[in-house]
């Protein structure tokens, strides 16, 4: 009682402190008692609020009645709930009085005010009149949130997408680079740089909710869920309808997420449970399974001691290096013959050494014949790697005429473009 009964108070003068006077109510300021003191006061008011369930002159709120909601409280802001008619509302205030009464705390009528929707206006001028609480206007913000009779329209979402919209702008002119996100938020095991993919970690948050639901836990919200939406039924069995709130679409597009690849509602539960163990779910557990995954990445397992089929992909006959791809591979043979038939080239080419020693030699000089091998050379190499990019990565084979056809293409359309009056129309080989 030390801690109440000696408090004194000095008044600061032009940042002096001048005299002190005793404190009657309350405690030092900062004092580490003060918060548990008032969570005692606040849950004395919380449960002489819910003795209204008893009495016989208390109507609920439509939307608390199923649950027996009088009043919500988040530290210092209370929101209290009843139906729209007079003797309801004076029970509500009747226990703020004895409240008041008891702690030395009254309310500020200044702060205070009446929402009421589908009331009548001379109900509501009453209420006005006995509480002396003024009537405030739907929507209106509580905890920064605006809070509305109906669903809320655009227009009363527009304050929040400008404030998105300019903090966007501001991003805009950080010159932020947003290139490969995907790449960058991958574990660094896969490539990346650990760092957390925003998407899958609010998709892993909210899967807590969704075991909540499901284990029924005992909170004021999931009671709300079972209650308002579930009823008799539960979240795995739940058939999302169009009025439902946006939370609850997430929510089910997760259940939906799970199932798929999990086969089953009892292997999606399993998999679900395996993230709460000991009573404490497993954020971290949960978003390893949402993350993106990338597949193909050949250097991670090299590092781990594991060595993929390293077989030239054209041929499959030999392992693959740059000499066999490009010169020895029966691909690359069969598009080299051809090639240089097709340049007039009678040189042997078998290494990418010898191919550039025959460049530097024999393909000196500005003319058009030296500028037509020269380009040929570097499309047969560029195609050729194309085609076993196109083997490996999206499983397709392109045969060696094709190759042929594309480099000639392309040749012909480099040297129409330095010299429109020497080439022929496109198809036309070079002589």
């Amino acid at each position: 009682m030390q801690c109440i009964s000696t408090t004194t108070y000095s008044i600061s003068i032009n940042g002096t402190l001048h005299g002190f006077f005793k404190g009657h109510q309350g405690i030092r300021q900062g004092d580490p008692i003060s918060p548990f003191l008032f969570v005692l006061c606040l849950e004395y008011l919380s449960r002489s609020l819910k003795q209204l369930r008893d009495s016989r002159d208390f109507n609920f709120h439509p939307k608390c009645q199923g649950l027996n909601i009088t009043h919500l409280a988040f530290a210092d802001d209370l929101i209290l709930f009843s139906r729209g008619d007079v003797p309801s509302v004076q029970l509500l205030v009747d226990k703020l009085d004895s409240f008041g009464a008891c702690s030395g705390l009254k309310i500020n009528i200044s702060k205070s005010n009446i929402f009421a929707a589908g009331v009548a206006r001379e109900e509501v001028d009453i209420m006005k009149s006995s509480t002396g609480f003024s009537v405030g206007r739907f929507p209106f913000r509580y905890l920064g949130l605006p809070v509305a009779a109906t669903r809320l329209s655009i227009a009363q979402f527009n304050p929040f997408v400008d404030r998105i919209a300019s903090s966007i702008r501001a991003w805009a002119g950080m010159t932020l680079s947003y290139a490969a996100w995907d790449d960058v938020c991958l574990p660094k095991m896969e490539g990346g740089l650990g760092l957390k993919n925003l998407e899958a970690w609010n998709v892993a948050l909210l899967s807590k909710n969704l075991w909540n639901i499901h284990a029924k836990k005992d909170t004021l919200w999931v009671r709300w869920i079972h209650q308002h939406y579930l009823q008799d039924s539960n979240i795995w069995a739940y058939i999302g309808r169009k009025q439902d709130s946006k939370l609850i679409k997430q929510l089910l597009e997760i259940r939906d997420k799970m199932l798929s690849p999990e086969g089953s509602m009892q292997a999606a539960i399993d998999k679900l449970a395996s993230w709460a163990t000991e009573g404490n779910f497993s954020t971290r557990s949960a978003y390893e399974y949402f993350r993106p995954r990338k597949n193909n990445l050949t250097w991670p397992k090299l590092l781990q001691g594991i060595i993929e089929d390293q077989s030239c992909p054209l041929c499959r006959a030999e392992e693959e290096s740059i000499d066999h791809l490009f010169f020895q591979c029966n691909v690359g043979k069969q598009v080299w013959t051809q090639i240089k038939q097709w340049l007039g080239i009678t040189r042997a080419m078998n290494t990418l050494k010898a191919a550039v020693k025959w460049l530097i030699k024999e393909a000196r000089g500005t003319g058009v014949q030296a500028k037509v091998k020269k380009i040929g050379l570097a499309c047969t190499v560029y195609y050729l790697w194309e085609a076993r990019n196109l083997r490996i990565f999206e499983g397709k084979i392109k045969h060696p005429e094709a190759i042929v056809r594309g480099i000639q293409i392309q040749v012909f359309r480099v040297i129409e473009g330095l010299y429109s009056d020497v080439v022929g129309p496109r198809g036309e080989t070079l002589s």
